[in-house]
């Protein structure tokens, strides 16, 4: 009789054993709910470091918050975006077969080609009246020379002048066509077309500060009026250092700050009334520059 107890007491021991083996089974295997999966496949690998850390500090009794988190209101909104990399310009940066069109909120387009020995390129740009227009070529060798005429065919520069080189005012509102004309053999050629951006003193103020970015081999030109007497001085800073600046009059046509001189500041009392054209040259680097123009009375 008490063998039959015992044996049946192992029997009750062994299907208590078993049941509660196949419970903790059952409960191994189930999958993770939705909310947990969601947050392991959202969590990222920072944030799981960060974990580990916190509980390393915690476990050296190290309870002391990170310095470096910021509180969620105290992030500070920001209004620049900032410059994402730009491609290499193409030869033809236009959305009409040879039409330049200016990047918005810019004045001024680079565009490379290669033209044949004895050949032509047109390029077409629309233009305000009173708008300067800026035209400049050059090359490795010998340089094509620049004509320009308007869309009925007038001419305004022949290519007989043999400038690479052109600043004029137009005199109307319409599509202005820039030709190269090539030398004696076939050329790599780099065109550089803007209108500079006229510089406008507020009332009371001696100063202007102009800020934007600029591609590589870009420039971008300002025109600025100032009294024979008054004392100049323009300042360029640029996040790549390289940026310099060329400064010319318009009516004496003499280069204050040579374009080769690699100069970012210019401090002279002035010999003419006279628009001055300040350019900012990008010189082979990409940067976003700040650019300030004063004019003092003596």
């Amino acid at each position: 009789m008490k063998s039959n107890y015992f044996n049946l007491s192992i029997l009750i021991l062994v299907i208590i054993i078993f049941g509660a083996a196949s419970c903790n089974l059952n409960t191994a295997l189930q999958p993770p709910t939705p909310d947990l999966l969601a947050t392991s496949v959202h969590q990222t690998a920072s944030e799981l470091f960060s974990q580990m850390e916190q509980t390393d500090e915690s476990m050296n009794g190290n309870t002391s918050p990170d310095s470096s988190e910021t509180p969620v209101g105290e992030i500070q909104p920001t209004d620049t975006i900032p410059p994402s990399p730009t491609a290499e310009p193409t030869e033809t940066p236009v959305i009409e077969d040879n039409r330049i069109l200016f990047a918005p909120g810019t004045t001024f387009a680079t565009i490379r080609g290669e033209i044949e020995k004895d050949k032509t390129k047109e390029y077409i740009l629309q233009i305000g009246q009173g708008q300067l227009l800026s035209v400049f070529v050059e090359s490795d060798g010998k340089s094509p020379v620049l004509a320009i005429k308007t869309a009925e065919g007038k001419e305004i520069l022949p290519a007989s002048s043999g400038f690479t080189w052109y600043l004029t005012s137009v005199p109307k509102s319409q599509d202005y066509i820039v030709t190269i004309v090539a030398p004696d053999k076939n050329t790599n050629y780099i065109l550089h077309v803007s209108t500079p951006i006229d510089v406008e003193f507020d009332t009371g103020s001696t100063s202007k500060t102009f800020q934007g970015i600029i591609e590589a081999d870009d420039i971008v030109e300002f025109r600025a009026y100032a009294l024979e007497g008054q004392k100049a001085t323009v300042t360029l800073n640029s996040i790549s250092g390289q940026a310099s600046l060329h400064i010319y009059g318009m009516v004496d046509l003499v280069n204050y700050v040579e374009s080769d001189s690699g100069l970012t500041t210019w401090t002279a009392i002035l010999p003419e009334s006279q628009n001055y054209i300040i350019k900012v040259l990008a010189n082979n680097y990409p940067t976003e520059f700040t650019l300030k123009i004063e004019f003092l009375n003596p």
